[in-house]
C-alpha cells in the first residue's frame, strides 16, 4: 500500500482562513460575517402536472398503459381504444380483466399484448390497482 499523500508546505491558521474564507473584493481580506445564501426555492407542483388525486379513471388508466408501453407490439393509442371498445375504462376493470387467464392469453395477446410480457404485465396491473385503492 501507498502512505497517504502529506503536503510538504506549512501553512499557518491565517493563511487557512484566507484561502478558506469568503473574501472581501475592495479590502482583499477576509470577511468577518459568514455568507448569507438564498433560501431553496419550495418546490410546487407545476400547471398541468400529473396527480392521481384529481385525474379519472380514463386518465390513469392511460398513463398506466403509457408507462408499461413496451408490453405492447401496437401503438398505445390502439391498445387504449380496444380496452375502451371491450368497457376496461379503468385500472379496476383491467385489474378485473387480467384475473381471467384465458382472457388475457386470447383476447389482451390478439389484441397487442407481447406474449412474454404477461406475466409481469398482470403483477403491474394488480400492483397498480392496489396502490389506487
Amino acid at each position: 500500500r501507498q502512505a497517504p499523500y502529506v503536503c510538504k508546505y506549512v501553512h499557518s491558521p491565517e493563511e487557512i482562513a484566507q484561502v478558506h474564507s469568503p473574501m472581501d473584493v475592495a479590502t482583499s481580506k477576509p470577511v468577518s460575517q459568514p455568507v448569507q445564501h438564498p433560501p431553496h426555492p419550495v418546490h410546487s407542483p407545476a400547471v398541468g402536472e400529473y396527480s392521481p388525486t384529481l385525474a379519472s379513471p380514463e386518465e390513469m388508466l392511460f398513463t398506466f398503459l403509457s408507462k408499461h408501453e413496451d408490453c405492447f407490439k401496437c401503438s398505445l393509442g390502439s391498445v387504449y381504444l380496444w380496452l375502451q371498445s371491450e368497457d376496461i375504462i379503468s385500472l379496476a376493470d383491467l385489474s378485473d380483466a387480467v384475473d381471467d387467464t384465458d382472457y388475457v392469453d386470447s383476447e389482451l395477446t390478439k389484441n397487442g399484448l407481447k406474449k412474454f410480457k404477461r406475466g409481469a404485465f398482470k403483477i403491474a396491473v394488480k400492483d397498480a390497482a392496489v396502490a389506487q385503492a
